[in-house]
């Protein structure tokens, strides 16, 4: 299930893509369609980002280069200001 509308992003070729709380990378799949378009995932969860890299993966014509998973807190982003064109956000539950 996607959970944002990426028309509407109006995103271009050579923007760099946050999907903070990537999961096991169901939005980075959909972006990675995108030609030129580079994207970044994060996430605490060390098996949601390895099965995220094994799916991304099996999508035929992806450029690998172009989609980084990393294991990091989204609130404690290892970023400089202004490194992302855009930033997908999943909603944060604490037990």
């Amino acid at each position: 299930m996607l959970t944002v509308d990426f028309p509407e992003l109006n995103l271009q070729k050579g923007d760099v893509v946050l999907d903070a709380g990537c999961g096991t990378g169901r939005h980075i799949r959909e972006l990675a369609g995108i030609t030129g378009l580079q994207t970044v995932g994060i996430d605490k969860n060390s098996a949601d980002l390895q099965k995220a890299g094994e799916l991304l993966g099996d999508i035929p014509g992806v450029i690998r280069e172009n989609h980084l998973f990393l294991d990091a807190d989204i609130r404690v982003l290892p970023f400089s200001d202004g490194s992302f064109d855009c930033v997908i956000c999943c909603e944060v539950l604490e037990h």
